[in-house]
């Protein structure tokens, strides 16, 4: 009942350096050196050096969003770039364009739009580049 508690295994995702209440909104371009939680709305370009998350009642709206990782369970509506791995929980809704290099998505989540893996795009513009 007293025993130790056990510590989860988390990893490093940089420094916390945004975290948007549900009742909040932010309308303008963001800039974060860190990981981002967006549990509010955002209309504006966003750009994430680290984790993205978007809760289930975040909310984000705009021409441009860039960010090392992302996690959604919430809306998304924009032309999206993520370095690394895209996850779109059960709950996600996503509208627009995203390019990415390791995609998940769960059952329930909802993608429209174009969806694009880095590698492709990479090849593509080579491509285009040699002609």
């Amino acid at each position: 009942m007293f025993g130790k508690k056990k510590k989860l295994a988390v990893p490093d995702l940089g420094p916390m350096e945004l975290l948007l209440g549900e009742n909040s909104k932010i309308v303008g371009d963001v800039e974060v050196k860190g990981s981002a939680t967006i549990m509010g709305e955002i209309k504006g370009n966003l750009k994430v050096e680290g984790e993205l998350t978007v809760g289930e009642t975040g909310r984000v709206f705009s021409e441009s969003v860039e960010a090392l990782s992302l996690v959604c369970s919430g809306r998304i509506k924009t032309q999206i770039l993520v370095v690394e791995r895209a996850e779109f929980k059960g709950t996600a809704h996503f509208e627009g364009e995203i390019r990415y290099k390791v995609l998940v998505v769960e059952e329930g989540a909802v993608l429209q739009g174009k969806v694009i893996n880095a590698v492709e795009v990479k090849e593509n513009v080579q491509t285009q580049t040699e002609s």
